[in-house]
């Protein structure tokens, strides 16, 4: 009986870490999908528990990037036309 005691300690902490790990994801994919407007998303994302490998994917593969301010290395801007003149 004494034995089993760190085990489930141990546990515990793998429990822990996980439900921390799961969590933060979540939040992250959760946040980016209510800005997208991805009601679909939102909904699975809630639903769905994978410990975080479908939040994870949604962030990085299916999500939409926001290259607000520049941030993105893949973003080709062109310069705005002047009006035309009369």
């Amino acid at each position: 009986m004494e034995d089993i005691v760190p085990f489930i300690a141990g546990f515990g902490l793998l429990i822990t870490a996980v439900v921390i790990w799961s969590g933060v994801w979540k939040a992250i994919a959760l946040w980016k999908a209510a800005r997208n407007n991805d009601l679909g998303w939102f909904i699975a994302l809630c639903i769905i528990n994978t410990v975080g490998i479908l939040e994870i994917l949604y962030i990085y593969v299916f999500a939409k990037h926001n290259c607000s301010g520049g941030c993105c290395e893949h973003k080709t801007t062109t310069p705005p036309t002047p009006p035309a003149q009369m």
